[in-house]
């Protein structure tokens, strides 16, 4: 008999889990409020973010990545008034909450 498991939500850690558990011989249903996978298209990039090498991770999941995540260019920080630009490779927002 096959156990089943659901998961509520198919950002990155729900697909993640999803992925595992199914390779564990779990049949896995997985819902998310949004029509796609890859989490909430609205972000809030200074909390929401990740260095993410979609490469290597759309290989390990096995699922294509590219196209669900919003690449971050710039990070910008406020410290006692004054502004501050850092540039990050890899960066993108990729699930809310």
């Amino acid at each position: 008999m096959t156990k089943r498991v659901e998961i509520y939500g198919a950002g990155i850690s729900g697909l993640v889990a999803a992925i595992q558990l199914a390779r564990q011989g779990f049949e896995v249903h997985l819902f998310d409020r949004e029509e796609r996978i890859g989490g909430n298209q609205i972000w809030h990039p200074s909390i929401q973010t990740t260095n993410l090498n979609l490469d290597k991770t759309s290989q390990y999941i096995e699922i294509e990545l590219k196209n669900l995540f919003h690449p971050i260019n710039n990070i910008i920080f406020y410290r006692y008034g004054r502004r501050s630009t850092f540039s990050l490779p890899d960066m993108y927002a990729c699930e809310r909450g």
